[in-house]
């Protein structure tokens, strides 16, 4: 076996080596073997096959010598006749490695498969075998990936977050920003971004107007989003689009936002179609061409708007188109020389782009006698018509605007302003029908413009503007004031409806339309005629208050309540002003701001008799309707019934210029009406505080008659034609 015998074990000394010997473990230098079975006769003798000193019935290897009886693994057979496959002396059952030899044992992942055998040699214990191991050190009992890599050892994004702690691993977000605080980061979320949606049932809505302000019904809007779902109350309207609305085009802006902070946005389209009406009847001498103008209660959602004119009296073709922006237009209308009638009648055709209103025909007076002419004045600076004019923004140009139905007095009028306040005559310059005032050279306070206007014929008329001088303009600035979705400095500080209320200030910008109560806008308002104009009456604008209701400012101004007062649900301040010809009766509706009681009465201030009870009769009448709080028909609606109806909300009047219940008894083309409901005085109330009406008569009339000195040297006639 290449190892010298000197070198191989003999057990027993017999000269054989152990390797050799048929009985290692008794001397038999002979080695005889008589029955050939391969063991020494000397061991046979002594039933011990394998001759190692241990009887077979003993020995754990009985065929083996193995005089140790060494066995391993305890299962009473001796290691030298357990297999040693590999031969590296750990028998098979105890070898970690049975087919390659490994003395050692050396196991290093300790699964029981030795090193030399061990092909999946996994040192970390993470399942994954070294060879396959990209992360051979994973802590103990962390979950791997198939690399046998654990969260804690991988940075998948390089964004220096390993992946256990990083709230996005597949993309880098060294800021982890997760604005929703879901755990996910905003880069990973896919809701993130994502815009919420704004659902509009109705996406547009066209109705008719009811009025100068309609409800409408906006219809379902619900909002969702992927991420929070049902985000319907959380969505966002400008308040004064939430209606009513004026007439017009109106553009509803809605807003959501989610909690990721996304926006959405979303608009509804609201068109409120306005009413077409004539205006009040017109005077005209046959052969003449009379101007015939048709009103709207609002601008229009689309223009233009075409009124098309019939008459069963004369031949007309003619239609009334009002253009983008405006919210009145006219035609002239022929009227034959011939013509005969005391009046002639055009009546609505056709309308485009608007509904027909309450005034569908227009009556037109002939007239063949000489009438007294109309006057009315504006006011402007800076531009813009005002009622309220600053010593710091320029001159103050007032101008007189003469009409008159008799054509042989065209052009030619005496104008007079020398009723005027004197403090504006001495800071005036005058040209025919314009007169140009030097506010710096004012104090601050009311002035009374006053113009007298007198025909060829000798009648005359008379028009009169209050005006306000203040010291310094205020400076506007984005805010809206009047909630009317448009800024103070693009409103300006003019008085476009020359009201008495600055147009910043002023939500209602309709002539024919005046609040009743300051920051009310869409009810508790006063009406009348389309083309006639209502404007603060001088308690009101003297007061600086933005509506006609005045009770309080009286109150203050008489020092406390008194029995007049007392007796007066509310007093409504205010003048009619354009009416078509002198002497003319009008309509003008009043939303009642409490219904009228029972027993009520109507009174009435004028500068001659102080209060007193409205006069009945031909030309001035009285009249209510039901409506609703703080809404009512218009002027000449069927709803009104004669009379003041208990619980009823709405009045209607109907005044006669210069007539008993004008207050500046007059007929001028203006109406001057301070006045409300009341219930009934004894006569005792009546006799204390009700005939020339005492304190209440002097500063009236004190307030209206400022400058009222006359110069007659200042009168001339003029050609404004």
């Amino acid at each position: 076996d290449g190892i010298g015998d000197v070198c191989e074990a003999d057990t027993d000394g017999d000269g054989v080596i152990d390797d050799l010997d048929n009985c290692p473990a008794v001397a038999n230098p002979d080695q005889t073997d008589t029955d050939g079975d391969g063991i020494g006769d000397a061991c046979d003798s002594l039933g011990d096959s394998d001759g190692d000193g241990i009887v077979d019935g003993e020995d754990n290897c009985p065929a083996i010598a193995n005089p140790d009886q060494a066995d391993s693994d305890g299962d009473g057979i001796g290691d030298v006749c357990e297999a040693d496959t590999d031969g590296d002396g750990v028998i098979d059952d105890l070898d970690n490695c049975p087919a390659i030899a490994n003395p050692d044992q050396t196991d290093t992942d300790g699964d029981g498969i030795g090193d030399a055998c061990d092909a999946l040699i996994d040192s970390d214990g993470d399942g994954v075998s070294d060879d396959l191991d990209l992360c051979p050190n994973t802590p103990a009992d962390e979950p791997v990936d198939t690399d046998g890599c654990a969260l804690s050892q991988l940075d998948t994004d390089s964004d220096g977050i390993t992946d256990d702690l990083d709230n996005c691993p597949v993309d880098a977000n060294p800021d982890q920003a997760d604005v929703d605080g879901d755990g996910l980061g905003d880069v990973c979320d896919d809701l993130i971004g994502t815009l919420p949606v704004i659902s509009i049932g109705l996406p547009y809505i066209e109705v008719d107007s009811t009025g100068v302000w309609t409800n409408v019904d906006l219809g379902e809007v619900t909002a969702s989003d992927a991420e929070d779902g049902d985000l319907t109350q959380d969505i966002e309207i400008v308040a004064d689009q939430t209606g009513p609305f004026l007439t017009g085009h109106h553009v509803i802006d809605y807003t959501v936002t989610d909690s990721d902070g996304n926006s959405a946005s979303a608009q509804q389209i609201v068109d409120v179609i306005p009413q077409a009406s004539f205006g009040s009847s017109l005077m005209a001498e046959a052969g003449s061409s009379v101007e015939v103008p048709a009103y709207l209660n609002g601008l229009a959602a689309a223009y233009p708007v075409t009124v098309e004119l019939e008459s069963a009296d004369i031949s007309v073709k003619e239609s009334i188109e009002i253009t983008e922006g405006n919210t009145e237009g006219s035609t002239l209308i022929d009227i034959p020389a011939g013509y005969q009638s005391d009046n002639l009648v055009i009546s609505m055709g056709d309308v485009t782009n608007a509904i027909e209103g309450s005034r569908t025909n227009l009556r037109i007076r002939i007239i063949d006698e000489p009438v007294a002419p109309i006057a009315r004045m504006t006011a402007l600076q800076a531009g813009e018509l005002v009622r309220t004019a600053y010593r710091n923004r320029g001159p103050l140009e007032v101008i007189a605007i003469v009409s008159d139905p008799n054509r042989a007095d065209e052009g030619l009028h005496l104008l007079d302003w020398s009723q005027s306040d004197d403090r504006i005559l001495e800071a005036q310059s005058e040209t025919s029908d314009l007169l140009t005032i030097d506010p710096s050279a004012l104090p601050e306070d009311e002035y009374l413009v006053k113009v007298v206007v007198t025909d060829t014929e000798g009648l005359s008329t008379t028009a009169e503007l209050l005006m306000r001088i203040k010291e310094e303009a205020p400076v506007l600035t984005e805010q809206d004031s009047d909630n009317d979705g448009i800024s103070d400095i693009d409103e300006g500080l003019g008085d476009e409806d020359l009201d008495g209320i600055p147009d910043y200030l002023d939500s209602i910008m309709v002539p024919e339309v005046l609040p009743l109560i300051e920051g009310v806008e869409s009810d508790y308002l006063m009406m009348t005629e389309p083309g006639l104009s209502l404007r603060l009456g001088s308690f009101a604008f003297n007061a600086e208050r933005q509506a006609a209701e005045i009770k309080d400012a009286l109150e203050d101004l008489l020092g406390g309540p008194t029995s007049e007062l007392n007796a007066m649900s509310d007093v409504f301040d205010f003048e009619i002003a354009g009416l078509a010809y002198p002497g003319q009766s009008v309509q003008v509706v009043i939303a009642l701001l409490a219904a009228i009681p029972a027993d009520a009465i109507y009174r009435k201030y004028t500068l001659t008799d102080g209060w007193m009870d409205f006069v009945s009769d031909a030309n001035n009448a009285i009249a209510s309707a039901p409506g609703t709080t703080g809404s009512c028909p218009p002027p000449g609606d069927s709803a009104y019934v004669s009379g003041l109806q208990p619980g009823f909300n709405c009045v209607q009047l109907t005044i006669e210029d210069g007539g008993a219940n004008d207050g500046d008894r007059q007929a001028n083309g203006t109406i001057v009406d301070p006045s409300g409901v009341a219930v009934s005085l004894t006569s005792t109330d009546t006799t204390s505080s009700g005939g020339g009406g005492g304190t209440l008569g002097l500063l009236f009339l004190l307030m209206l008659s400022i400058g009222a000195m006359l110069r007659a040297n200042n009168r001339r006639y003029v050609n404004h034609s």
